[in-house]
């Protein structure tokens, strides 16, 4: 069963705290809810991601950081502007 990118979001988040331990600003490579492995750059996680499970699969490639709430407005990143 193919995971979508919210379901690995989620996962990622739910274990954040314990990668943040012993892999605190390494990239992950995780799919389906599973770390693949921890890299030095996303170069490095997303090229492995891509050989592994190909160009159309969903695999999820995050920096293991603390989370920083962001404020997104969906007009300006749409282009839509009001007025």
């Amino acid at each position: 069963m193919e995971w979508t990118v919210e379901q690995e979001s989620a996962a990622f988040e739910k274990l954040l705290s314990e990668h943040l331990v012993s892999h605190a600003g390494e990239y992950a490579l995780q799919k389906c809810g599973q770390i693949k492995g921890f890299y030095p750059t996303y170069a490095a996680a997303y090229a492995t991601g891509t050989s592994s499970f190909g160009l159309d699969a969903v695999f999820l490639v995050a920096k293991v950081e603390k989370s920083k709430p962001e404020v997104a407005s969906y007009a300006w990143y749409a282009g839509v502007s009001f007025g």
